[in-house]
């Protein structure tokens, strides 16, 4: 009798996902966490395998800043509750009267927030067949020539633009950029940057595009000191025509090209088509970029539709947001969430409406009085500091996720290590067949550096299982070569890692 109690408690301990693993596993990365470029860093580290045996736990329940990796919990419930075949719509119409060939009224560019509209990204319509097709619609309507307005209609999305939570220098980068239901070329602007000749000089600044006439721009950045490298900000607000660039950048460094916010992504979209029509024998009143302030006056309620264009598929723009940690897509997979279940995307109700996602996967994520356990969210893409998630909840996620109708897409859209996006630097010296098991998606801030995903398992390997996992470090103040290091060892330690066997 004392054998079997004693059997049914080995057997609990290796199932109960709740419980401390005690794994040759853990032992191998706990030796890891020992070394000094750790020291005063928080760690939080969960691997499972898809059934919910434990093999590592180490602060698995700890709250950490997830930084990007909260971007797997976005994308996942953007693609569970809308759909893989899910598309954002752009629509051209007007308001007003057709005489002879001459719109007596106004054009609309409505957005829909579509994410991908005049990206440079490769999954996007360039803007050359973009603008051909909404010139086309005109041509079929028989308009040749406009009286009214261009106005880029972003209202779609309510709400604040930035979460109000994200840093004031992050804002104006274009990680930073906020989101808009009428987007554009994921509404930052580009620079070339290069040093002058001696500490202090100016810089040398050229704006590449997209071009913003409105948009008075006071360069007060300078030279600095060798090796201090690039220091340059934007700063600026929503709705001001005026914007600081400050900072430096180091002394002898080569050019750069950097990346701010536009503030006037509406406007950006409205200005461009307006150009391109009259380049292609349209007659429009023209657009004044520094005067006209017809994109923020009311659409009225009854337009007429000429043309409505769609974005790539919501799993196509979910595979790039995981692979290149796409800020912009990931806000706006929030805020769509808001605006289609709560009928507002304020950030308030994009939350809600993420809420809800989890629990339809069987994640609340709270206790049986309602309080939060297992973390906070505060946006989509990770960039708020008060994101506060465990390794243990992304662990239940993931495995949430594998049970889900949309698992195969999500899986798809998570990157490889060694060879996709934001991973690429990671697990190089691995041998390629055993980087190509693992699934996963970065994340880094200054002091924190977070990688979570799954593990397949080894070609061959019939008794193996998929391991979700979830590695969290927060407060290094080790370099980036180090850190990478070690978590490169982590992640090889859990790439070799299967459920423990129970003798009979």
């Amino acid at each position: 009798m004392r054998h079997k109690i004693q059997f049914f408690i080995v057997l609990f301990c290796l199932c109960a996902p709740a419980l401390r693993a005690s794994t040759p596993y853990q032992q191998e990365i706990e030796a890891i966490l020992t070394d000094s470029a750790l020291q005063g860093a928080s760690v939080g580290i969960c691997a499972e395998t898809l059934d919910g045996v434990r093999l590592v736990d180490i602060g698995s329940d700890r709250l950490m800043v997830p930084s990007s990796n909260l971007k797997l919990i976005t994308t996942g419930a953007a693609l569970h509750y809308l759909g893989k075949d899910y598309r954002f719509k752009t629509r051209l119409a007007y308001s007003g009267t057709l005489k002879d060939s001459t719109l007596i009224g106004n054009l609309y560019i409505i957005g829909g927030a579509d994410p991908t509209l005049g990206s440079v990204d490769a999954i996007a319509t360039k803007k050359e067949v973009l603008f051909e097709g909404w010139a086309e619609a005109l041509r079929k309507a028989g308009i040749r020539s406009i009286r009214g307005e261009i106005i880029g209609d972003g209202s779609y999305l309510d709400g604040m633009k930035e979460s109000p939570l994200w840093q004031f220098d992050d804002i104006g980068t274009y990680y930073g950029s906020g989101v808009s239901g009428l987007q554009w070329h994921e509404n930052y602007i580009s620079l070339k940057v290069s040093p002058g000749d001696r500490v202090g000089d100016s810089l040398r600044i050229e704006f590449i595009g997209p071009r913003t006439p409105w948009m008075n721009y006071h360069l007060l950045c300078r030279t600095g000191e060798r090796g201090s490298g690039d220091q340059v900000y934007l700063y600026t607000n929503d709705g001001s025509r005026t914007a600081l660039l400050k900072g430096t950048f180091g002394l002898g460094k080569p050019l750069k090209n950097i990346k701010v916010s536009n503030k006037f992504p509406e406007r950006t979209c409205a200005f461009l088509f307006n150009e391109y029509l009259l380049k292609h024998g349209f007659s429009t009143r023209g657009y004044n970029a520094f005067d006209n302030l017809a994109d923020t006056l009311a659409r009225p309620k009854k337009v007429h539709s000429l043309c409505e264009t769609d974005s790539p598929s919501l799993k196509e723009i979910i595979r790039s947001c995981n692979n290149e940690s796409n800020n912009v897509y990931a806000e706006t997979l929030l805020r769509v969430l808001g605006k289609e279940m709560c009928q507002s995307a304020c950030y308030d109700s994009s939350l809600v409406a993420l809420d809800r996602v989890l629990l339809t996967l069987g994640i609340s994520g709270r206790d049986s009085s309602g309080r939060k356990v297992d973390g906070i969210i505060r946006d989509g893409s990770g960039l708020a500091r008060h994101n506060l998630v465990s390794a243990g909840f992304f662990c239940r996620f993931l495995r949430a996720m594998a049970d889900a109708p949309c698992y195969k897409d999500y899986l798809t859209s998570l990157p490889q290590p060694g060879l996709h996006g934001t991973v690429q630097p990671c697990l190089r010296l691995l041998p390629s067949g055993e980087r190509r098991r693992v699934k996963m998606k970065s994340g880094s801030m200054t002091g924190i550096r977070c990688y979570s995903g799954y593990i397949t398992p080894a070609h061959g390997d019939t008794q193996g299982q998929t391991i979700v996992f979830s590695l969290l470090i927060n407060n290094t103040t080790a370099d980036q070569y180090q850190q990478r290091a070690l978590t490169d060892k982590i992640i090889s330690a859990l790439l070799h890692s299967k459920a423990p066997e129970i003798s009979e």
